[in-house]
């Protein structure tokens, strides 16, 4: 069977199963994408031969391609490099990311930035460069942190025997709740607010 699905969400849905869709997707014969670029991911999707899972957001955010930016899962991109703290994020709070990396520039402490655009493929590669590269690293989705981008990455640290200290952001054990979207990235700790914070305290310069 040809599967295809487009997971379009505007809040945080109260049902628990809504935050663990990645981790089904990763878990099945098929893509399961998290692009911040939404638009160029379908453009891709459309063309692929073969299963796949988007989730994506509604309402608009700014977008820092162009529309000759090509997406390719499985391939992470560098927005900022840095040597101190390490950030993967994907979707939307890819965006929160690059807020939080000038904030914390301006502590000195310099992040190294990746967009993650898929979570199967996941980029090793560019997951083992940032971690080799920083003194701790951050996961930052707008997902359970069971089973997604965290998960994901946590798995290529350990298996590649990469010893970086590794917090995950998102949500944790809990259900979902029905609410806006900046208040329920705020509450999860995955805004640039959120982000700055867990920054410093894995550097443990609170």
């Amino acid at each position: 069977m040809d599967a295809k699905s487009i997971h379009s969400y505007d809040i945080l849905w109260p049902i628990s199963t809504f935050l663990h869709t990645l981790g089904e997707g990763r878990g099945e014969a098929m893509l399961a994408l998290l692009p911040y670029d939404r638009a160029a991911a379908v453009r891709y999707a459309v063309t692929h031969d073969g299963p796949f899972y988007i989730r994506s957001n509604r309402g608009d955010y700014p977008v820092f391609h162009d529309e000759s930016y090509a997406f390719v899962p499985g391939r992470g991109e560098v927005l900022r490099r840095g040597t101190d703290i390490g950030i993967l994020a994907s979707g939307i709070t890819t965006w929160e990311a690059l807020l939080a990396a000038e904030r914390l520039a301006e502590e000195g402490i310099k992040a190294y930035v990746v967009n993650m655009p898929s979570i199967k493929p996941f980029d090793k590669a560019s997951t083992l460069a940032c971690a080799r590269s920083v003194g701790a690293m951050l996961t930052v989705e707008n997902h359970s942190v069971y089973g997604g981008l965290g998960s994901a990455a946590a798995e290529t640290l350990a298996e590649a025997g990469v010893n970086c200290r590794l917090v995950r952001l998102g949500l944790q054990d809990c259900f979902g709740e029905t609410a806006t979207r900046a208040y329920q990235m705020h509450k999860n700790g995955i805004d640039a607010d959120g982000i700055v914070r867990a920054a410093r305290e894995a550097l443990h310069r609170t």
